[in-house]
């Protein structure tokens, strides 16, 4: 079994990548073409990871959210020729929403309209409207940050493979 390193590891290593690069003038710029101005947009990546290590206890909510939020909208769009009203697929659906509407559980008109279960999780507009996916902000999730990638491996595993 792979055992990955701490979070703090991470953070450690992160951390002294940054102080490294920081002691020296470095820059590695990256150029992509833009149709829209018929010319190049380049960044500078060295500084826009010392503006990240510079503000990481802020953006790193922000970044978390938005990671599980992507993550959901794109499965979604990618698995749609596979889904129906069954409450798992139903449940991805109104996560997906969620993460496409700013990380926060938002029913509209009567819905949901399907039974929305995954595992112990059963949503209702009642107990989840409002709910931010993960912790946000100091405010309950209701996933933690590694579940939205378990719920699309139950989901893979349940439709997906069976097709192949």
């Amino acid at each position: 079994m792979h055992t990955f390193p701490s979070k703090e590891t991470h953070f450690f290593s992160f951390c002294q990548l940054s102080l490294f690069l920081l002691s020296y003038d470095i820059s590695l710029h990256i150029s992509w073409e833009s149709e829209f101005q018929g010319q190049h947009v380049t960044v500078d990546a060295f500084a826009i990871m010392r503006e990240l290590g510079a503000n990481i206890a802020y953006l790193v909510n922000e970044l978390k959210l938005s990671a599980a939020s992507t993550l959901l909208v794109h499965a979604y769009e990618a698995t749609k020729r596979f889904q129906n009203t069954e409450p798992l697929w139903e449940f991805l659906h109104h996560c997906r929403n969620a993460g496409a509407h700013g990380g926060r559980f938002t029913f509209r008109n009567d819905q949901p309209k399907h039974p929305a279960i995954w595992g112990r999780y059963n949503l209702s507009r009642a107990t989840h409207e409002g709910m931010p996916l993960i912790p946000h902000r100091g405010i309950r999730g209701l996933f933690a940050p590694g579940d939205p990638l378990r719920l699309l491996w139950e989901i893979e595993r349940q439709y997906i493979v069976p097709t192949l």
